[in-house]
């Protein structure tokens, strides 16, 4: 298996704690040697605060950069995520939990020992 990059998504509007999630999560996805896309890190890094804009930034970015979706476990309702995996889905893009990656990342070592 080759290095993958996944994208990130999560619930950001109705939790308060989301850039600290994002970053934890982005760590955990790293350390299992995989590359993260974290959105919320690109919506800031331009300026970006509008719900919309950030998602007509994003999307094209998820789709073209990504092999697979991490989905950051939450209870939260989420617009952006709801759109994001409903794309993903469509586009048969890998979707995963942060853990099932993880789980994933391992068995493939696992493989290669």
């Amino acid at each position: 298996m080759g290095k993958k990059t996944l994208y990130l998504c999560g619930a950001v509007t109705s939790n308060k704690n989301y850039e600290k999630d994002f970053f934890y999560y982005k760590g955990v996805l790293k350390a299992c040697q995989y590359e993260v896309i974290n959105p919320v890190q690109l919506c800031k890094a331009r300026g970006l605060t509008n719900w919309s804009d950030c998602m007509k930034f994003l999307i094209p970015i998820m789709i073209e950069q990504s092999d697979g979706i991490a989905l950051i476990p939450s209870e939260l309702p989420s617009k952006g995520r709801d759109l994001e995996l409903k794309i993903a889905e469509a586009l048969s893009i890998e979707i995963h939990t942060v853990d099932e990656w993880q789980e994933l990342s391992y068995e493939e070592l696992r493989k290669e020992l």
